[in-house]
């Protein structure tokens, strides 16, 4: 990883501290230096571990460590970040959480809505319907309190078009274009317990 890409990661958490208990760094806890990034040091310390900046002393006498912050697993990132959500106090602030977020953080929102709606979606009747439950599933599920505007529910359309391309990308869904229907694949519905089968797919994208 890219120093700019963790220090991107460690600016997140150390905004998430508020919203959920984080390790800090004890220096009197002890800790062991297990690699270093650029001018940087990765520690583990009593269990966590911690990305550490290390600067020069004034007069070069020395160098000491500064900005010590957590390293959290991708779940963890993930638990913290959506604590901040339901925290939330401003649609600006919601929608640069969420835009935070890991884009297969919202698959589970995105394949329940199809299961809900019969595994299969014919897009071009019901693509507005769609997005509206899907929409609100996610805003739902974050805890976030208030009634977001016209344009930030253009907004989470856009945020989740990005897991819906990782969806379609990883075989998680499917697309026909010939029909406008989305499908999700090795879908059991609640109703009928049903598992999809090749036979009944319909067919892959046109330009695969």
């Amino acid at each position: 990883m890219t120093r700019s890409g963790l220090t991107a990661l460690l600016t997140l958490c150390a905004s998430l501290a508020s919203a959920q208990s984080l390790p800090v760094f004890d220096e009197t806890a002890g800790y062991e230096a297990i690699g270093t990034i650029e001018d940087g040091l990765l520690l583990s310390s009593d269990g966590a571990l911690f990305y550490c900046e290390v600067d020069e002393a004034d007069g070069e006498s020395h160098l000491y460590m500064t900005g010590c912050l957590p390293i959290l697993a991708p779940k963890a990132h993930e638990a913290v970040a959506k604590s901040r959500l339901a925290l939330a106090r401003d649609e600006d602030s919601f929608l640069d959480g969420l835009s935070r977020m890991p884009e297969e953080t919202f698959v589970p929102a995105i394949a329940g809505t199809l299961r809900d709606s019969g595994c299969t979606v014919d897009m071009e009747q019901s693509e507005d319907a769609f997005n509206a439950a899907i929409v609100a599933r996610v805003v739902a599920e974050t805890g976030y309190p208030y009634t977001l505007s016209a344009e930030g529910v253009e907004e989470v359309e856009r945020i989740l078009n990005k897991t819906g391309e990782l969806m379609l990308e990883t075989g998680q869904v499917v697309v026909d274009r010939s029909r406008g229907m989305v499908s999700l694949v090795d879908c059991a519905t609640e109703q009928t317990g049903r598992s999809s089968t090749s036979s009944d797919r319909p067919a892959k994208r046109d330009d695969e």
